[in-house]
């Protein structure tokens, strides 16, 4: 089953949901401003896509952090941020059918994956 991780406002969250409800694709939906995640899904993303790609450093939140707070995050400490502050996390994040993630959304990117899911 495809998961989709993000939050209920994010434009990018709505979009790729439209692109999954008008393909009449099955999907599960986690609000991780509303749901706790775990550590262990975190990781798993980071290590997939490297940390650097599942932190948006284009949100409110980063810009609300402070210069020291931002220079301390790396490999080590990103996770524990990013499960503390959620909305560091890029979105959506995406779990497709084969077990693998991708992170933001476009037509064509959605499109590629889920033909490299199914083949």
């Amino acid at each position: 089953m495809i998961i989709v991780y993000g939050i209920q406002n994010c434009d990018s969250v709505r979009r790729a949901r439209a692109w999954l409800d008008e393909r009449g694709l099955v999907y599960r939906f986690f609000d991780f401003r509303a749901l706790e995640l775990e550590a262990s899904r975190i990781r798993h993303w980071c290590d997939l896509l490297g940390w650097e790609c599942v932190l948006n450093r284009r949100s409110r939140a980063w810009r609300q952090l402070g210069e020291h707070e931002r220079k301390a995050l790396n490999a080590d400490t990103v996770v524990a941020w990013l499960r503390r502050e959620p909305l560091l996390i890029k979105r959506p994040v995406v779990e497709w059918e084969d077990g693998n993630v991708s992170v933001g959304f476009s037509d064509q990117a959605f499109l590629q994956r889920l033909q490299a899911s199914r083949a």
